[in-house]
């Protein structure tokens, strides 16, 4: 663990950091102390508001001591909780500053499963939405952690446009104001969305900087409803 990149954001409340690992890391495990004392190794399924009171609710699916789910549910005000331990995470800096604070960890990947992902990503929205759709040829690095990153933001990303084309009102938008069925990657500085030749979606990213958050899949998904809204 990076001890200096735990000292560059300010603590979470408790509320804020379960929303986030059940967001970004739902697979994390975590050991609860609650203000009663007993402790608890689980991980998050879910974060509601009562009815009544608006009392945050968490919901967690509750480990043996080995971590294998023993097929229990434990529903518990936030409140309640005293103590929250992350449990071995590869990316506990992220989790615990919120994403604020860059701990990215790339394997090495090569240029054919680049390719391969890149065809996966038409593949999908082919078969969900009837849709031809390609990401557009892009010269590719050689390093592999690079590669690997840029295999990780596609993942997001067609995910991102999958859920702008499972509303039924922006995908009638996407087909009235997008003339071809492409999507371009340009790496870049910082994150922009536009148009190239009227044809392809470009997204605007500092696809091989390592070092550099990744994409939020959340956020990408509201920009490009903005963008294709005000096209």
């Amino acid at each position: 663990m990076d001890y200096n990149k735990m000292q560059q954001f300010s603590a979470a409340d408790k509320f804020n950091l379960l929303e986030y690992i059940l967001e970004k890391s739902p697979d994390t495990f975590l050991q609860i102390v609650t203000v009663s004392g007993r402790s608890y190794n689980v991980k998050i399924l879910n974060i509601s508001i009562t009815k009544y009171n608006k009392e945050n609710i968490a919901l967690f699916g509750l480990y043996t001591e080995k971590w294998i789910f023993d097929d229990n549910i434990l529903y518990i005000p936030i409140h309640a909780i005293e103590s929250i331990v992350i449990s071995g995470a590869h990316d506990i800096v992220d989790i615990f500053s919120l994403g604020t604070v860059v701990s990215n960890v790339y394997e090495t990947s090569g240029k054919l499963e680049v390719l391969r992902t890149f065809k996966d990503f038409g593949d999908q929205i082919l078969e969900k939405y009837n849709m031809p759709m390609s990401i557009a040829a892009m010269d590719l690095p050689k390093d592999g952690r690079i590669l690997n990153r840029l295999i990780k933001l596609t993942h997001t990303i067609l995910h991102a446009v999958m859920n702008v084309l499972g509303d039924n009102e922006t995908l009638d938008i996407w087909k009235e104001k997008i003339n071809g069925t492409g999507v371009s990657f340009k790496n870049d500085t910082t994150f922009n969305i536009d148009m190239e030749n009227n044809t392809l979606l470009t997204l605007h990213y500092p696809f091989f900087d390592i070092n550099y958050k990744e994409i939020n899949q959340n956020e990408l998904t509201s920009s490009i409803k903005e963008y294709l809204e005000l096209i």
